[in-house]
């Protein structure tokens, strides 16, 4: 059963690096319900974790880590932000509305002194302090308020990324707090059923409604590209992923004139931003602003030089302008970013590698 366990968890952690956190979950786990470490049982574990992080700093382009970590903070920056997001995660829970899929503009909390940093830091210190009392009555309840943060770590606590706050983080990491939910309910609902009453009842069906309303508003936003880009960009219109996506779905339905728009205000926030720059050249090409649409191509090279997306879309435009000797040129940046790309390949006449 261990060895399938392992195997398991290494499957895991080449689906998303953020099962890293079921390691430490392992080991709170021990120290949470046993009072010690099974040294001999989280051996295996930990070698699986250094084998992974070998794996991925091998075989993991530069461009694409330098991509997820190219955001607009350092390591310490990012903790302090993070303190904040813990707790943005936790009123998801509780009360989620508000849900977008983009938070193009969080603020970047940069000294411990901003009273959003040490009021968030106080906050969790009570936590911890709660979670050791429970600790000698209830264990398991410690566990799973604790597994909350662990989980979190992997993406939200030292590794800088891109993105500030993304909602899809704490997935996993609610699973503890979810258990704790449910094991509550049950307590309340066994004392209602003890104690019969209307309010209690009201209050639960209250609650169901709530919840059920606010599902089904949300399938509504995720019917479709546009409606979920469209909710994002009303949310958070500082976004430059969210007004290029949606400029992507206005070109869907052929109102060019406003994916236009987007396009350059995407560019406009985001000037670093490869893909912004490539789609406001297809759009200008499209409609025959060949300058503008070369002056973009070849920001998008420059603005990101280790990512392929820039020459490869310069290469097929200088392709279909006519200027081979350019595209070719592309081609082989392409290739020499990404050396498994069929089409380059192609155009360059080489096999499979």
């Amino acid at each position: 059963a261990w060895v399938r366990a392992l195997v398991l968890f290494a499957l895991a952690l080449l689906v998303k690096a953020e099962a890293l956190s079921i390691a430490l979950v392992f080991a709170a786990a021990d120290l949470c319900l046993l009072r010690r470490l099974r040294w001999r049982a989280l051996a295996p574990v930990g070698l699986v974790c250094a084998g992974y992080l070998a794996l991925r700093v091998a075989i993991l382009p530069p461009e694409l880590r330098a991509y997820h970590e190219a955001g607009p903070a350092g390591r310490w920056e990012y903790l302090l932000t993070q303190f904040g997001a813990w707790w943005h995660y936790v009123g998801l829970v509780l009360a989620p509305v508000g849900l977008v899929a983009d938070h193009g503009a969080w603020p970047v909390s940069r000294s411990p002194a901003e009273p959003r940093v040490w009021l968030a830091l106080a906050g969790w210190l009570a936590v911890a302090a709660l979670l050791l009392r429970a600790l000698p009555r209830a264990p398991a309840a410690a566990l799973l308020g604790a597994s909350y943060l662990l989980h979190l770590l992997p993406h939200s606590s030292l590794v800088p990324l891109a993105e500030m706050v993304n909602e899809h983080r704490p997935y996993l990491p609610v699973g503890g707090l979810f258990v704790l939910a449910a094991w509550g309910g049950w307590l309340a609902l066994r004392a209602a059923y003890e104690r019969p009453g209307r309010p209690a009842l009201l209050l639960l069906l209250a609650a169901l409604f709530a919840y059920g309303g606010l599902t089904r508003e949300r399938n509504r936003v995720w019917r479709d590209r546009y409606s979920m880009w469209e909710d994002t960009l009303e949310k958070a219109p500082l976004s430059a992923r969210a007004n290029m996506n949606f400029g992507v779905e206005l070109q869907k339905l052929k109102r060019y004139e406003e994916a236009e728009r987007h396009f350059a205000r995407a560019v406009e926030l985001a000037p670093d931003y490869p893909y912004a720059h490539v789609n406001y050249a297809i759009q200008l090409r499209w409609r025959g602003d060949f300058a503008r649409s070369d002056f973009h191509y070849d920001e998008a090279v420059r603005v990101a030089p280790r990512d392929p997306v820039g020459p490869l879309w310069r290469a097929r435009a200088r392709k279909a302008a006519g200027d081979l000797v350019g595209a070719q040129a592309d081609w082989q940046r392409v290739l020499e970013l990404e050396p498994h790309n069929a089409e380059a390949r192609a155009e360059l006449g080489l096999s499979a590698p």
